[in-house]
């Protein structure tokens, strides 16, 4: 099974950041690093995105 590609867009409504905080966290390495999907996009991992959030809850 394939691990779903989640678009800027589609986080940023998950986690509740602005564009600007998301990118501030991943620089900070406090937010799942983004993979790239061509030349000039970029995506999430669902995965990765239910880990840093399971991660978050238990916090």
């Amino acid at each position: 099974m394939t691990d779903k590609i989640l678009s800027r867009s589609e986080v940023l409504k998950i986690v509740g950041f602005s564009a600007r905080t998301l990118y501030y966290e991943i620089a900070a390495g406090r937010f799942p690093r983004q993979v790239q999907i061509s030349k000039r996009r970029v995506g999430w991992r669902l995965s990765d995105l239910q880990a840093w959030l399971d991660e978050r809850g238990a916090a």
